[in-house]
């Protein structure tokens, strides 16, 4: 015999939540745990504190005792590439250094005497590898070997660099902020003569030189044994020849 309700005795389906018929009354809420709120991190970037940015500022300093060739510092508005630097002892008063800078984006090259201990922004440079494509009217073209963008650069911002540069040259370059500063070429560069005197093979033994034109217009002292149509190693370091690839 199925058990009847009776007022204020509470039927054993109310204890689980349901009416005596089944139906899915809402059980009371009085002695359920609350849920628990889960805290998420912002998705919009915390804003950092000063004493995190003058932190940041610090670290990007470098001082006279850091110095060393190569590194591009900011100086009066302007990127200096560190060509060279000596110390200086004086008889009375702090030391001193003498550098030796190169302006990055204009070429010049000066001399400044710093006190020991100046320190300077130093600049984020990023170097990345690139392959030169073409050069025409506006300029030399280049493309980034991984995101395959192309940028330009002028003869006046290539130099000497540009009488190197041939078809599917693969080269570093550097850029500030976006900015391409300059790049660096590979040690040697393999280049097809253009234009020499003939040549001659019993003359390897007598040491002589000739002027020899090769295909970007570079102009090398060479053996007299080389021809033209012969492919020749140079060093891009001082523009000499290395040897006779074939």
């Amino acid at each position: 015999m199925p058990r009847r309700s009776v007022a204020g005795v509470c039927h054993p389906g109310i204890s689980r939540g349901l009416t005596p018929d089944g139906g899915g009354l809402p059980r009371s809420t009085t002695n359920v745990r609350p849920r628990r709120e889960v805290r998420r991190a912002p998705r919009y970037p915390v804003p950092r504190t000063a004493s995190a940015l003058a932190q940041s500022r610090e670290q990007r300093l470098i001082s006279t005792g850091d110095v060393k060739k190569g590194v591009i510092i900011e100086l009066d508005g302007q990127l200096m590439k560190v060509l060279d630097w000596s110390h200086i002892k004086m008889a009375r008063g702090s030391a001193q250094v003498r550098m030796k800078l190169q302006n990055v984006r204009k070429g010049d090259i000066v001399e400044r005497t710093f006190q020991a201990g100046t320190r300077w922004p130093r600049a984020r440079v990023e170097s990345r590898k690139a392959q030169f494509l073409y050069s025409d009217g506006a300029g030399y073209h280049f493309m980034d070997a991984e995101t395959f963008e192309q940028f330009a650069m002028s003869a006046t911002a290539l130099g000497e660099d540009a009488q190197y540069l041939k078809e599917n040259t693969d080269v570093i370059y550097s850029s500030h902020e976006g900015e391409v500063l300059g790049v660096d070429l590979p040690v040697t560069v393999d280049l097809v003569v253009t234009q020499t005197d003939p040549g001659f093979a019993g003359d390897t033994a007598t040491g002589a030189k000739k002027a020899a034109t090769v295909e970007t217009g570079l102009v090398v002292q060479v053996p007299l044994f080389v021809g033209e149509g012969d492919i020749l190693r140079i060093d891009t370091r001082t523009g000499e020849y290395v040897t006779r690839v074939q």
